[in-house]
C-alpha cells in the first residue's frame, strides 16, 4: 500500500494499531505452533520456512486491512466540521399606535455640550453656544396624523424650573432646550409650534445649551438627563 495513505493516521491510532498487530502476531504464532510446529520440528527446515511464509503473508494482509480501516476512520474524523460555543441573539422592539416610529439611534443618545469657561456666564440667563441633536421619526403616515409635538421632562432646576437640573460639581447652571424654529422648550411642557410631518422619515432638530441661574457659575461637571414623548394630531 502507498505510504501516502497513512499520512492522516494520528499518533494514537498508530500506537493502537501497533499494539493490535503485536497481539495478533503472537496469537497466530501460538496457533501455528500448536497445530503445525509440534510435527514440523522433526521435519526438514523447508517445512518451517513454509509455515513462516504463510504466517507472514497473512500478517501482511492483516496490516493492509487494518491500515485501510484506520485511514477511513481518519477521513471520517476530518470530515466532521468543528463547532464552537452556542450564542444567543435577542430581538427587541415595539409596535406603536402613533403616526411614526422612532429610530433606535434617537431613543438613547448622548449630546456633548463641551467644556465651557465659567467666565462665559456673567449674569442670570447667560447661555453657552447651542449644541444640535436630532430625533428621527421613521415611516410616518400622514393619512393618520399630520403634526407632532415633543415634550421633554427631567429633574427641574431649583432656581429656574424651566431648566433641567445638572449633577456634578458645577453650580448655578442648568440646561436649556430649544426647537429648531427657535422656541425654547420648558422642562415638562409640550412645545407650542407643531412639527409638520411628511410621509416617510422625518428628522426633527433640537439644541441644548447651558444657562446660568446666578451671576457666578462654579466650575465642574454639569450633566443631566431628559426623557421625551411625542404626541400626534
Amino acid at each position: 500500500m502507498d505510504k501516502s495513505y497513512f499520512h492522516n493516521i494520528t499518533l494514537k491510532q498508530y500506537f493502537d494499531l501497533t499494539e493490535c498487530l503485536a497481539f495478533l502476531r503472537l496469537k497466530l504464532i501460538n496457533e501455528y505452533r500448536q497445530k503445525s510446529f509440534g510435527k514440523a520440528i522433526h521435519q526438514p527446515g523447508s517445512r518451517f520456512k513454509i509455515v513462516l511464509t504463510k504466517l507472514n503473508f497473512k500478517m501482511k494482509k492483516l496490516v493492509a486491512a487494518t491500515a485501510v480501516i484506520a485511514l477511513f476512520s481518519s477521513f471520517a474524523h476530518a470530515a466532521t466540521p468543528a463547532t464552537g460555543n452556542p450564542g444567543t441573539i435577542r430581538f427587541i422592539g415595539e409596535i406603536v399606535s402613533g403616526a411614526c416610529g422612532i429610530d433606535p439611534s434617537s431613543l438613547d443618545q448622548t449630546v456633548p455640550l463641551g467644556q465651557v469657561p465659567a467666565g462665559t456666564f456673567k449674569a442670570v440667563g447667560d447661555r453657552s453656544s447651542p449644541e444640535k441633536f436630532d430625533i428621527v421619526l421613521t415611516e410616518c403616515d400622514t393619512s393618520t396624523y399630520k403634526n407632532a409635538k415633543f415634550t421633554f421632562t427631567g429633574t427641574q432646576d431649583a432656581n429656574v424650573p424651566a431648566l433641567f437640573a445638572t449633577t456634578g460639581l458645577a453650580t448655578n447652571v442648568g440646561i436649556r432646550l430649544q426647537a429648531s424654529a427657535g422656541e425654547f422648550l420648558d422642562n415638562g411642557k409640550e412645545q407650542v409650534a407643531p412639527v409638520v410631518l411628511q410621509d416617510g422619515n422625518n428628522t426633527v432638530s433640537f439644541a441644548a445649551m447651558y444657562e446660568s441661574t446666578a451671576a457666578t457659575v462654579t466650575p465642574g461637571e454639569a450633566d443631566s438627563v431628559a426623557n421625551f414623548t411625542v404626541a400626534y394630531n
